[in-house]
C-alpha cells in the first residue's frame, strides 16, 4: 500500500466565513486514501466543525488571546517537528505568517503554501499597526514555495506590493460543491419566508461588506417595491446596522436573519442577490448565488467580482459606495424579467466552471 502524502492545514477556527468554507470543501473532497490530512486550529470551535470527516486528525493550539502570537509559533513549530508533514498550508493572512515562521523554525523540509482569502492591503489599514503588519507579511510570505490566490487582482497585489515572485503565485478560484449546494438549495424555506418576495445579501456584518450603502439604497427601493431585504450573517457591525435600519424607518422591512447553515435555499428563492462590498478577494457568495439561479448585482470592488460577473451578460456591476447606482441596478432587474432570466441562465453556466471536480486537481498538483 503506497505511503500517504501528509497535508497539514492551519486556520484560526471553523466559523462560517468564506476561507473556512473553502478549507472544508478542500478537506472533504481530497482522497483520503492518497492523503493523510491534519487540521490545526488555533481554537477548536466553529459551526463548520461538524462537517470535518472523522478520519481527519485535528489539533487544537488553544490560543488564549490576540497577543498569543509567539506562543502559537512555538506550539506550531513543535507540532510540525513532531508530525513532519510534507505540506503545510496556511489559511488567512496572519495565520500564513505564523505558519511560515513555524515551518522554517521546525527544521523540516515541508512544501510551504500560503493561501490568500482577502484583500490584505485593505484588511490591514491602520495608522499604527498597519505598517508593522505589512512589513511582517511581506517578509514571511517570501518563505513560501507557493502562494495561492483566488483571482487575478489578488495575484497582481501580491506581486506588486508583497514582492512575491510571479511564478510562485498560483490562481486557484474558490471551488463550489455543485451537487451539495444544488441539493441544499431545494430544501424548503421556513414558513415565515414562503410568502415573501425579497432581495438577499449574504456575508459577515463587517466594514468590508458596505452594508450601510445597501440599506440606504434599499430605503429608496422600498418606496415603490414590495420586496423585503434579507441579510444573512453575523459580525461586529450588527448593532450599527440595526441602528441605521431603525433610523431609516425600515425595521419592518429589513430582516437580519443571522448565520444560516443553509443559505442556499434563501438564494434560490430570492428575487435578487446584491453584494455591496468595498473590497473582496473572490466573493465566493456571488458564485454560490449564481449556482442557485438568482440574478446578481455586485459592486465592482477590488477584487474578484469583475472576474465572476460579465457586466450585462450574467449580472450587473456598479461602482462601490454609489447608492444611486445600486438603486438603478435593483430597479432594472426587479422590473425587467427578461434581463433577470438571462442573468439566471448565464450565471449558472459560470458557476458550473467552478465545480470541485475541476478545481481540486489544481491544489493536488501543488501538493506533489
Amino acid at each position: 500500500m503506497p505511503v500517504k502524502k501528509s497535508l497539514m492545514f492551519i486556520i484560526p477556527s471553523l466559523e462560517g466565513g468564506g476561507a473556512e468554507k473553502v478549507l472544508v470543501n478542500i478537506i472533504t473532497t481530497l482522497d483520503r486514501r492518497t492523503y493523510r490530512i491534519i487540521l490545526v486550529l488555533f481554537n477548536k470551535k466553529g459551526v463548520l466543525l461538524e462537517k470535518i470527516p472523522s478520519t481527519v486528525e485535528i489539533y487544537n493550539l488553544e490560543k488564549k488571546s490576540k497577543y498569543s502570537i509567539f506562543n502559537l509559533v512555538i506550539k506550531l513549530t513543535l507540532l510540525i517537528r513532531k508530525l513532519k508533514p510534507q505540506n503545510v498550508i496556511g489559511f488567512m493572512h496572519y495565520v500564513n505568517m505564523i505558519t511560515m515562521l513555524a515551518s522554517c523554525l521546525s527544521g523540516t523540509k515541508a512544501n510551504r503554501v500560503v493561501t490568500i482569502h482577502t484583500n490584505i492591503l485593505e484588511a490591514i489599514k491602520s495608522p499604527f499597526l498597519g505598517p508593522i503588519k505589512y512589513f511582517l507579511y511581506r517578509q514571511t510570505f517570501k518563505l513560501a514555495n507557493h502562494v495561492i490566490v483566488p483571482s487575478e487582482g489578488i495575484k497582481n497585489m501580491m506581486v506588486k506590493y508583497f514582492n512575491i515572485l510571479e511564478n510562485k503565485v498560483k490562481i486557484i478560484p474558490h471551488p463550489l460543491p455543485v451537487a451539495k449546494i444544488t441539493q441544499m438549495a431545494n430544501e424548503p424555506l421556513e414558513p415565515n419566508f414562503t410568502d415573501k418576495k425579497y432581495i438577499l445579501a449574504v456575508g459577515r456584518l463587517t466594514e468590508a461588506k458596505g452594508y450601510q450603502y445597501l440599506l440606504k439604497a434599499y430605503k429608496i427601493i422600498s418606496l415603490t417595491a414590495p420586496h423585503y431585504l434579507v441579510i444573512l450573517g453575523i459580525g461586529e457591525k450588527k448593532e450599527m446596522l440595526q441602528t441605521l435600519t431603525d433610523d431609516l424607518g425600515l425595521s419592518d422591512r429589513i430582516i437580519f436573519a443571522g448565520f444560516q447553515k443553509n443559505p442556499y435555499k434563501y438564494m434560490k428563492n430570492a428575487e435578487l442577490f446584491v453584494l455591496s462590498s468595498l473590497w473582496e478577494s473572490f466573493a465566493i457568495v456571488l458564485s454560490e448565488a449564481m449556482l442557485c439561479g438568482v440574478p446578481v448585482i455586485s459592486t465592482d470592488c477590488p477584487s474578484g467580482p469583475a472576474e465572476l460577473i460579465r457586466h450585462e451578460v450574467n449580472g450587473l456591476l456598479v461602482k462601490p459606495c454609489d447608492i444611486n447606482a445600486l438603486v438603478n441596478a435593483m430597479n432594472r432587474l426587479l422590473t425587467n424579467k427578461h434581463k433577470a432570466e438571462k442573468f439566471r441562465t448565464e450565471g449558472l453556466k459560470k458557476a458550473y466552471t467552478l465545480n470541485l471536480d475541476r478545481i481540486i486537481p489544481l491544489y493536488e498538483k501543488l501538493f506533489e
